[in-house]
């Protein structure tokens, strides 16, 4: 009786609880909904803003032109700064001192200095270097480094360095006893790394190249500051000419906000189909209840 009395009590005493995390969950939902709508009605409301002007310029060719460089940048930034990313991971695992000094210092400057400042370093790099070459053979730094080009190559230098420690990361979360094993069958190292190590070490390392990209449409922004052509660009010479700030800051946002949206579908697209690959795998893997009956006996 006593038993039963306790079990009531703790039965009783657990309903009550998941009463007031219930009725905390709908307040809070609540009070969330509310300044949602808030907001939705003081930007729909103001007389301030012209939304068929906002409108007007959503789908404009030259916003347009800039999403198609906004895009462009960020792809080709990625795509070098995982090549540089992997380059420099490797060189941080080197068994040259000078190598892993080298690839600490890369990491080092490029993490530690804003993508602004880089960003305006290298479209002045005319200033201290007027020519690019060997001997003879160079040209004009200020022909070379257009404000498409700065803008590549410092989004790709500083994407190359965050992505070397997302690779390093992922390669440390494989077990040193694999390269070991690898290395006992009679491959080379530099095999074993590409055939054994950066395989397993691909699922850490995806989901943070996801994040990345997704950061990286973000960060195409600061090259307004060069006038590289991208969306930002777009909206910041159309609202110089019309006044139309915040209907054109209005359109990028739409338009930032659609990208990045894509780009978190896409990552989640991809997770899930690994997540998936891996569950039927194990599935296959695993052994039968029948044949596990029948080892057991």
């Amino acid at each position: 009786m006593q038993s039963s009395a306790v079990a009531g009590g703790a039965t009783r005493e657990r309903l009550q609880i998941r009463t007031r995390v219930l009725w905390t969950d709908v307040l809070v939902t609540v009070l969330v909904a509310l300044a949602g709508i808030g907001m939705a009605a003081v930007f729909a409301g103001s007389p301030n803003i012209r939304w068929e002007r906002v409108a007007r310029y959503l789908f404009s060719p030259q916003v347009l032109s800039g999403v198609f460089v906004t895009v462009a940048l960020a792809t080709v930034a990625m795509v070098a700064g995982c090549i540089i990313g992997v380059g420099v991971a490797l060189a941080r695992r080197s068994r040259l001192p000078a190598a892993r000094w080298a690839a600490g210092i890369y990491i080092w400057i490029f993490r530690g200095v804003p993508l602004l400042v880089q960003i305006l370093f290298i479209f002045n790099l005319a200033l201290f270097l007027p020519f690019i070459g060997i001997g003879s053979f160079g040209i004009e730094t200020n022909l070379l480094i257009t404000p498409m080009v700065a803008a590549i190559v410092s989004l790709s230098l500083h994407e190359g360095a965050y992505m070397a420690e997302v690779v390093r990361g992922g390669l440390q979360s494989v077990d040193k006893g694999q390269m070991e094993a690898a290395i006992s069958q009679g491959l080379r190292r530099r095999t074993a790394m590409w055939r054994i190590i950066i395989p397993q070490a691909l699922p850490s390392i995806i989901p943070a190249t996801g994040n990345q990209t997704i950061t990286m449409l973000k960060s195409t922004s600061l090259v307004v500051i060069i006038g590289a052509r991208d969306l930002m660009t777009q909206v910041e010479l159309i609202y110089t000419q019309n006044f139309l700030i915040i209907e054109l800051l209005l359109v990028a946002c739409f338009w930032y906000l659609t990208l990045g949206t894509l780009g978190t579908v896409l990552q989640y697209v991809l997770e899930e189909r690994r997540y998936r690959r891996r569950m039927v795998r194990g599935a296959l893997q695993a052994p039968l209840p029948d044949a596990a009956e029948g080892a057991g006996g």
